[in-house]
């Protein structure tokens, strides 16, 4: 296989991400026929035999082939020599291939991906019947969920997107809000404050947590930010109440993701979350306090600083309190600080 072809990535969402298969190794759980054809190949082979087949060729055998058992993961293969002939294929006929619930989900889930709207011209009566598909909530979830992806960006995608954000389906309608995150911030942020309102826990609430939280890292209004922050904490609070660990670390992590002083001292000082957590999170925020310390800190600024390195002595953050202190006429005591081993700063959190 050649480099280019090795380099093809197929995409297929999966809980709560979107979990990538690079084509590099092959994997087959099939039966019978299909089992004994491809037992002994290695992947060049396999793929050398699929790319002698025409596109439909290869769909009957993804049919076939999952009808017996095979997962979606068996067929990076399949997917790869099926982008290859993706032009052989028109629009109309890929559609028909997605919509036809006769096939296999992993057939359709792969022709899913394969939707290109720069090799495509989809008409307005095609891109209407994927709006169909995502809308009807008779279909299958795994099938609305990576459709959700292939949509093309148009405000109709973000009226359709904003629609199923509110879908019974809150793993449906998990992706719906995050993929409306991406093309329209300001409408996501107004969905998410109203799924706030109606919802107390779930998918659709944890991803309106962190779509907040994504927008507001953004914000310069400091108001908005800390009255954020007052409400995580309350959220916080309830989750611990009621055991909902899964509640209570979006929550967290989300503050965390603000990029913010304060929302990462709110970490720090809230008792309800543990120590493992609050490590990650100043981990993450090693330039936050970097960025306070060095402009001017406030002596509350400082003893923060100090309580994080604490407890997570990053080498960066604690050279930058070395530097405010010296700075400082008051006397901070961090000998404890010193004493701990300084772990190097992990540089992909300083990475927009």
């Amino acid at each position: 296989m050649n480099s280019k072809k090795s380099k093809i990535t197929f995409f297929v969402v999966a809980g709560f991400a979107v979990a990538a298969f690079t084509v590099s190794a092959f994997s087959f759980s099939f039966f019978d026929r299909t089992e004994e054809r491809y037992r002994r190949l290695s992947t060049d082979r396999i793929y050398e035999n699929l790319s002698k087949k025409s596109f439909f060729e290869i769909c009957g055998e993804i049919n076939e082939a999952s009808a017996y058992g095979a997962e979606l993961s068996d067929f990076i293969a399949h997917s790869a020599a099926l982008s290859e002939k993706i032009n052989e294929m028109s629009s109309e006929e890929l559609i028909k291939v997605i919509t036809d619930e006769n096939n296999s989900d992993n057939l359709r889930i792969i022709c899913i991906q394969l939707i290109d709207y720069d090799c495509y011209d989809f008409d307005e009566k095609s891109v209407k019947k994927l709006y169909g598909i995502l809308q009807d909530g008779t279909e299958k979830s795994i099938i609305r969920q990576n459709l959700i992806w292939k949509l093309p960006s148009s405000k109709k995608t973000n009226d359709v997107l904003t629609n199923t954000a509110y879908d019974e389906d809150e793993l449906v309608a998990f992706q719906a809000l995050k993929r409306l995150n991406y093309d329209s911030p300001e409408t996501a942020v107004s969905t998410a404050k109203k799924l706030l309102e109606s919802e107390e826990s779930g998918e659709k609430f944890r991803i309106a947590i962190k779509t907040i939280s994504t927008q507001l890292r953004q914000s310069k209004n400091m108001r908005e930010k800390d009255e954020w922050i007052v409400f995580c904490e309350k959220i916080i609070e309830k989750a611990y109440a009621e055991n909902d660990e899964t509640l209570l670390n979006t929550v967290v992590f989300s503050l965390a993701d603000m990029r913010y002083s304060k929302a990462v001292y709110s970490i720090i000082n809230n008792l309800y979350v543990e120590e493992t957590i609050k490590k990650f999170c100043i981990e993450q925020n090693y330039q936050t306090f970097i960025d306070v310390l060095q402009n001017n800190p406030s002596d509350y600024d400082i003893r923060m600083a100090v309580n994080a390195m604490k407890i997570y002595p990053v080498d960066k953050s604690v050279e930058a309190l070395k530097t405010a202190i010296d700075s400082k006429e008051e006397k901070y005591n961090i000998d404890e600080i010193l004493s701990l081993e300084a772990i190097p700063a992990n540089e992909k959190w300083n990475i927009e």
